[in-house]
């Protein structure tokens, strides 16, 4: 008897693809999330730490706090990082100086992020305008839209 000169093909295991499937590059740009600039504006006075308290006791999120420069590091369960950094009100033009007068705002953060971050940002600054009141508001030239709280 001759011996097949031919090996026997190796299969893949059964249920494994052969090939991995390819990601197109509009699916991998849409499991990207994009930037966000907010602002959180306080109707009364309001610290970072305080701020810094409410998401880590509250709602027991990794937070790091530079009180002297008033600014927090917040990490959140998915690994992004939210940076808040408290905003001088003199620091803004004579038009958004109307605005915060208007909204009687006090204090004022400026919140960088990933957008889809904004549902737990919503929730846990309720929390904090519970406390203090305000709103959250995109950095856009008319700090609109506002959202809800």
């Amino acid at each position: 008897m001759k011996k097949n000169q031919f090996p026997k093909p190796k299969l893949p295991p059964r249920g494994v693809p052969q090939v991995k499937p390819q990601v197109t590059e509009n699916a991998a740009r849409e499991n990207v999330s994009a930037e966000v600039a907010l602002f959180y504006m306080a109707e009364q006075s309001v610290t970072a730490r305080e701020i810094s308290t409410i998401l880590s006791k509250e709602f027991g999120q990794k937070t790091e706090l530079w009180e002297e420069f008033q600014i927090i590091e917040w990490i959140t369960e998915f690994g992004h990082s939210i940076d808040i950094e408290q905003m001088l009100k003199h620091a803004f033009s004579e038009e958004d100086q109307a605005f915060l007068e208007s909204y009687h705002v006090e204090s004022v953060y400026s919140i960088t992020a990933l957008d889809s971050d904004l549902p737990l940002i919503q929730k846990c600054f309720a929390k904090v305008a519970a406390k203090s009141g305000g709103f959250l508001c995109y950095d856009t030239e008319d700090f609109m839209p506002i959202l809800p709280l």
